[in-house]
């Protein structure tokens, strides 16, 4: 026998079944439906919301989108997710329309409202809501959790994808928040609300309510006033936290928060935002504290517009930016008499990315500190290193290199991350840099060095450099002495013939070198022909490693003089003794003979002195 049993002809496509009660959708959600259904022990459901639910399916462990959703059976216990919850499936709608699982087109119900505010606890340890789909545009406190109160807990977890449109204080976690204390949170959920308060995050943080190292990356679009990237409102503190959603408001519209009358600190927002009075890139409106934050983003409206705070009614605000390349208006649209400015700078995208502008700011330029933010010169503007991992760089190819003449260059690395490094977020490439491009060695641990290059974003690396050392060995050049020659002269040789050189780096020439080229070897007082070593040294140099290297004299043999004709004539002066040594042979009257050298030999070793020329 089947009782008390029902199927919903709608969501399944089927207007009979053998057993059972055929019911629409509507009443599919509504409780008086279930005839015979004990919602007291057994069954629960939340009227005109969802279809019934096992009490059963309650517990403080989540680890189902019903269990979720059964956190407003007890709205002051303890809640932990067990694991991601993806809610795309259960609040989508069939291909015919309807909706099977539990909840309808309106989605999911927000846990806790005005009347009845969460009070408990809820630590996601780390893992993600995803696709929340709320469509409630006629209610107020339309978020995952509709409204908290003093006490509330919520920490530790992520919203990815999803949509939530509500009628006023839509958000994707928070409705309003009344001195629950939200940290370490981040959603990326797109928020519309028909009418006052909308926010990436919270709707409204009131009471000195606490959102704390947190960011939110959706678009927002609120039809009233009081909209932010971050949240709505804020009477409490906002502090170490971002949003980059572009915003859309009428009325105290802000990148981060529409309207501030607590505390911001240590903030910053990057998306356009647009409203139509009081307009800011981080507020549309500033009646409290607002420190150590900056604003990148474009931002339009008519009155009371400007790059950091549309209005400074009240109130402080100091030590904080905009970006002049995004927006050419004030850093603040409007300053009431009461209000005090101090330090607020508009800086182009360049001067945003130079640490040297953020003196004031708990910043590091460097890894592994315990700084608030940390930026990266001339790659970025300041981040917040809470949202960062940290990571530690080992150079490969430093170690030992031969003298360039450059004190800088690249190197491969590894980290301490191994193969869960995410490739895509390690930007750049590793340099390094040396006090002096001369030989010698150079270490990171006394600043003789310096690792860099490599670069991340805000949800990437604080990146530091394992300590390092570098050696320029001397550089190889050999100087070479150029041969040289002469014929004998009788003469000691002296000096060399120049020398040529081998192995100059980087364009260097001579002129880098100490000392005095000195020549040696047995060529130095050579005079008789033959082969003489010509050697060179004196020559020093820090940089490079001088090998000397021989050149060779050589001096040639004297040629015999020979006259230019051996039939020339016997020159006139010696005439007369000529002809007297023809006369001995009986000719008085012969001419001077030709001789041949031989002649002129035999001429010489009998005593007489010949004439220059035929000796």
């Amino acid at each position: 026998t089947v009782t008390n049993s029902y199927w919903d002809m709608d969501s399944t496509g089927q207007a009979s079944s053998a057993a059972g009660i055929g019911i629409d959708s509507t009443n599919a959600r509504t409780q008086a439906t279930y005839a015979g259904f004990d919602f007291t022990n057994t069954w629960v459901m939340f009227e005109g919301d969802t279809r019934p639910m096992l009490r059963g399916e309650y517990s403080t462990t989540l680890f189902t989108p019903h269990a979720l959703q059964l956190m407003a059976l007890d709205l002051s216990a303890n809640y932990r997710l067990g694991t991601d919850l993806n809610l795309g499936a259960a609040l989508a709608a069939g291909g015919n329309g309807y909706y099977s699982d539990v909840w309808g087109a309106a989605g999911f119900k927000p846990v806790g409202n005005a009347s009845t505010p969460f009070t408990g606890s809820l630590d996601g340890q780390g893992h993600l809501i995803r696709d929340l789909r709320i469509n409630r545009t006629n209610e107020s406190e339309v978020a995952l959790i509709g409204q908290t109160a003093s006490g509330a807990q919520i920490h530790d977890l992520g919203m990815v994808g999803g949509s939530v449109h509500g009628g006023s204080n839509a958000a994707s976690l928070v409705g309003i928040n009344y001195g629950g204390i939200l940290s370490d949170l981040h959603t990326n959920v797109t928020i519309s609300s028909t009418a006052r308060g909308a926010g990436g995050l919270v709707a409204r943080n009131r009471d000195n309510g606490i959102i704390r190292n947190s960011y939110a990356t959706g678009d927002v679009s609120g039809a009233e006033n009081v909209v932010g990237g971050l949240t709505g409102e804020n009477w409490g503190l906002v502090e170490n936290s971002y949003a980059t959603g572009n915003v859309t408001g009428v009325v105290f519209t802000g990148g981060l928060v529409g309207a501030n009358t607590g505390t911001i600190r240590n903030a910053y927002a990057t998306g356009q935002v647009q409203g139509t009075q009081y307009v800011g890139g981080l507020a549309g409106y500033s009646g409290g504290l607002i420190e150590y934050t900056y604003a990148t983003g474009d931002v339009s409206g008519v009155t009371s517009v400007g790059g950091l705070v549309g209005d400074i009614s009240t109130g402080r605000v100091a030590d904080s930016f905009w970006n002049t390349d995004t927006f050419t208006g004030p850093g603040a649209g409007t300053i009431g008499g009461s209000a005090t400015v101090e330090s607020l700078r508009g800086l182009d995208s360049t001067a945003l990315r130079d640490a040297s502008n953020y003196a004031t700011w708990n910043l590091a330029t460097s890894g592994g500190s315990n700084a608030v933010w940390r930026i990266y010169e001339g790659q970025t503007a300041p981040l917040l290193r809470s949202f960062m991992q940290s990571v530690t760089v080992t150079a490969t190819d430093i170690g030992n290199k031969t003298y360039d003449g450059q004190n800088s260059g690249t190197s491969g690395y590894t980290t301490d991350l191994g193969t869960t490094l995410d490739d895509d977020l390690l930007l750049g490439s590793l340099t390094y840099s040396s006090a002096s491009q001369n030989a010698g060695s150079y270490s990171t641990t006394d600043g003789g060095l310096s690792l860099g290059g490599l670069y991340s974003g805000q949800q990437g690396y604080d990146i530091s450099y394992a300590d390092t050392t570098l050696t320029i060995d001397k550089a190889a050049l050999t100087v070479t002495a150029n041969d040289a020659s002469k014929t004998y002269d009788g003469l000691a040789f002296t000096g060399g013939n120049g020398v040529s050189y081998s192995g100059f780096v980087n364009g260097e020439d001579v002129g880098v070198l100490g000392g005095a080229l000195v020549y040696g070897g047995s060529a130095q007082g050579a005079i008789n022909t033959g082969s003489y070593a010509i050697s060179s040294h004196g020559l020093t140099s820090g940089n490079y490693a001088i090998t000397f290297v021989d050149g060779t004299l050589t001096i040639s043999g004297q040629p015999q003089a020979q006259p230019s004709n051996p039939a020339a004539e016997i020159p006139q002066a010696y005439s007369s003794i000529l002809a007297s040594l023809q006369h001995n042979i009986g000719d008085d009257n012969a001419q001077p003979p030709s001789f041949d050298s031989g002649d002129l030999y035999r001429i010489a070793d009998s005593g007489i002195r010949l004439p220059e020329g035929l000796e």
